[in-house]
């Protein structure tokens, strides 16, 4: 039997989501702006946000986390803080699901 060779523990290289300081900002801001993978747009939904690697973000610092217009932030952090929830936007949709479960009951 030939003993097994030890593996080393890689750790995963971390995640950050960047914060859109652009439309993010404000008294009456009432959402926050994320980018979205691959440098393609803003979403408010975390769930379509990019998650950019830790190198990435250290190479390009005057662009992902310059603290004018974008923050990079842990995603093991901001996820402490999501919730999940219905957009209001659809408010109407879900009311009708509601009033159809009722009726079948």
């Amino acid at each position: 039997m030939t003993p097994s060779v030890p593996r080393h523990h890689v750790a995963a290289e971390q995640e950050y989501y960047i914060l859109s300081l652009n439309g993010s900002q404000g008294a009456y801001c009432q959402v926050l702006l994320w980018w979205r993978p691959d440098n393609r747009g803003y979403t408010k939904f975390l769930e379509a946000a990019g998650r950019y690697k830790e190198s990435v973000v250290r190479t390009g610092l005057g662009y992902y986390d310059n603290h004018e217009t974008t923050i990079a932030i842990p995603c093991s952090e901001v996820e402490r803080f999501a919730l999940r929830a219905v957009d209001v936007d659809h408010k109407y949709e879900i009311m009708k699901l509601a009033e159809f479960a009722l009726e079948e009951r």
